[in-house]
């Protein structure tokens, strides 16, 4: 076989891995809603397939991605989680669901959740301590929640209800699911398990 046919069969492959990719990226970036509007910032982190950190066997929420955007003249955020598999059944059963953790100070986490109580889908924000004790969450309210497929989850927060006036916010993202009995996490933060910065 020459070598001019062994090269056009490897481009050949190239492109039809090439389009393969672009495609996938086409149809995440429509799930995650990345076209914003004017006047609006955003930023997305992905994280990869199959990372779950398995406390016990089965279950889990795999992270596909997370998007953040302002709308309303950077007065909200859009809260987007993308996911790799549709959710089990239970696996967002309060106190398990999906959540991005925004930092107010240095004492305090803001924390925006996904779950499912009483049989329906509910979203709220909450305040968590940061420090090393475990306490119950305080300062909640409720936000709009919408289910846009099987991968895709939504929630809007106001930036003040987040971190009043901020310009620049700090966030790490994370789901947990209990169906199995005991913690089944997934966990996205930048390098050295800092959290990422976005700036408004």
């Amino acid at each position: 076989m020459s070598d001019r046919t062994e090269g056009n069969k490897a481009m050949a492959a190239s492109r039809t891995t090439g389009l393969l990719a672009a495609a996938i990226a086409l149809a995440l970036a429509a799930g995650l809603g990345a076209t914003v509007p004017a006047h609006s910032s955003s930023t997305t982190k992905k994280d990869p397939k199959d990372d779950v950190f398995l406390g016990s066997l089965g279950g889990g929420i795999d992270l596909a991605a997370v998007q953040l955007a302002t709308l309303n003249r950077k007065k909200r955020i859009r809260v987007t989680f993308g996911l790799h598999s549709p959710v089990q059944q239970g696996s967002l059963e309060k106190p398990g669901g999906m959540s991005v953790q925004f930092i107010k100070n240095t004492r305090v986490w803001r924390v925006v959740e996904v779950v499912r109580e009483d049989g329906g889908l509910r979203g709220e924000v909450c305040s968590h301590s940061r420090g090393p004790e475990v306490t119950d969450p305080y300062d909640c309210s409720a936000l709009p929640v919408t289910r846009v497929d099987a991968r895709t989850y939504r929630a809007v927060v106001e930036l003040d209800q987040v971190r009043k006036g901020a310009k620049v916010l700090r966030w790490t993202a994370r789901t947990m699911d209990l169906t199995s009995g005991s913690p089944v996490s997934d966990s996205m933060t930048a390098e050295n398990r800092e959290p990422f910065r976005w700036r408004l």
